[in-house]
């Protein structure tokens, strides 16, 4: 299993896929990064580079004891990508 460890020290688990220009694939809430594994066949294929992970308190990643709250979440949301050193990242509007 692979993990990346976050600034507070909670364990992350995650998954790879592909080469290209990359995208993390974050899940919603209460779900792991098994919610993508329809998606991720169909991506990789056309040049995408997929990450998923679990986000703290499920699954595979760790429990922390904070950084469940919205600002939290949103520091949460960027450790993925800077951790596996994309060049750059955005979230999609609501």
């Amino acid at each position: 299993m692979t993990y990346f460890t976050t600034g507070d020290g909670t364990r992350l688990f995650y998954e790879d896929w592909g080469d290209g220009r990359p995208i993390v694939l974050v899940s919603t809430w209460a779900m792991s990064s098994g919610m993508w594994e329809n998606q991720v066949p169909f991506l990789t294929p056309h040049g995408l580079r997929c990450v998923t992970y679990d986000r703290r308190g499920t699954r595979r990643s760790d429990v922390a004891s904070d950084g469940y709250d919205t600002a939290g979440g949103v520091r949460l949301r960027t450790e993925p990508a800077k951790e596996l050193h994309f060049p750059m990242f955005g979230f999609p509007a609501p």
